[in-house]
């Protein structure tokens, strides 16, 4: 919906709206700019805002994610000091789990995004990055785990 000023002058209640191309006022929802002659598209202007919440979300949530996949080294080091071992064992399990699959659910909610934005474009390669790499490690892990456990029955 266009910005709309409301003008009291008249007995009827008109309305001045800013063009989605110039900035200039103009009345109502004109089909045309008096200042620029440009066709104004409202609908187009009202998809086009949307598509750039959408793409500065997918930018919030790719940096939020990187920033808790840095939390897997102090948690990882956390693991090895007294009193505080469990709570980094946790976190860490917690972290190494939930990265990947944030991972697969921003990329099923914001991977489909048609963009040209410099910020959309390094959002999915960090979250790429980060998905493929806590995924792989979560992977290594587990297989670390089963041959650590195998061996220790085959005693």
């Amino acid at each position: 919906m266009p910005d709309e000023v409301p003008i009291a002058a008249t007995g009827a209640e008109p309305t001045l709206s800013l063009c989605p191309n110039c900035k200039a006022l103009m009345e109502g929802e004109a089909k045309v700019c008096r200042a620029c002659g440009l066709p104004t598209d409202w609908k187009r202007k009202q998809e086009s805002e949307e598509e750039k919440k959408r793409v500065k979300k997918a930018g919030d949530q790719a940096y939020a994610m990187m920033l808790l996949s840095f939390c897997l080294v102090p948690f990882f080091l956390m693991r090895y000091l007294p009193f505080v071992a469990i709570a980094g064992a946790v976190g860490f399990l917690l972290v190494l789990v939930s990265v990947p699959t944030w991972a697969i659910r921003w990329w099923d909610r914001f991977g489909k995004i048609e963009s040209t934005s410099a910020e959309y474009a390094k959002a999915k390669k960090t979250v790429l990055l980060i998905g493929v790499l806590t995924a792989s490690l979560t992977l290594v892990l587990f297989v670390l785990q089963v041959y650590r456990t195998a061996s220790t029955f085959k005693m």
